[in-house]
């Protein structure tokens, strides 16, 4: 029988362990951090999805609901550079509901608002992380893009149209809130033998 080396472990042993042991542990920190950021980005589009889909069921569900009648579009814009989007809407049982988007330029954000006139609600973007500028001004990495509302008459109907974008530079794609409603729901049923209920 072969006695076994009482030696103990060299200096190349250990080395070459010590070695080993870094490369594993260089290789997992970068799947962690890996998965990490795929964590943190799917938590940022969960927050996105939650805000677009708030905000686009409340206007939907005035609009579809209830039914949208009338609806009128102002948009103003300041020596400043501040915009307002305005859209006035009167619901079927009469009620009225008003949207409106301010562009703040010294801060380049927004603020939305809906609801009835006398009581508008404020939708906040979720906060997903700040950044600065090239001017040092602080900015939420979340913005909205674009705002495009129109009413667009073909055939006698008219049709509302609300798409407000977002944009995050770690999120892979763009995401808004888009309503498209017609305006003067008719009041019967497509086979004309009875009437929709609006809520």
């Amino acid at each position: 029988m072969k006695r076994l080396n009482n030696r103990g472990i060299t200096v190349v042993e250990v080395l070459l362990c010590f070695i080993l042991v870094s490369i594993i542990a260089m290789s997992l920190f970068s799947t962690i951090s890996s998965y990490n950021q795929m964590r943190i980005t799917e938590g940022y589009k969960s927050k996105v999805y939650s805000f677009k889909n708030k905000l686009t069921k409340d206007i939907q569900d005035d609009f579809i609901m209830k039914g949208l009648i009338q609806a009128t579009y102002t948009r103003e814009s300041t020596s400043s550079l501040k915009v307002t989007h305005t859209v006035d809407c009167v619901l079927k049982d009469g009620d009225k509901r008003k949207l409106v988007v301010i562009r703040q330029p010294s801060t380049n954000t927004y603020i939305i608002r809906y609801g009835p006139p006398d009581a508008m609600v404020q939708y906040d973007l979720p906060e997903l992380g700040k950044s600065k500028d090239k001017d040092g001004k602080t900015m939420s990495d979340l913005s909205i893009n674009n705002v495009l509302i129109s009413i667009t008459t073909k055939d006698d109907s008219n049709v509302l149209s609300i798409y407000i974008g977002f944009y995050h530079p770690e999120l892979s794609t763009r995401y808004g809130v888009n309503v498209i409603c017609p305006i003067d729901f008719p009041s019967t049923t497509s086979d004309g033998t009875g009437t929709f209920s609006f809520g």
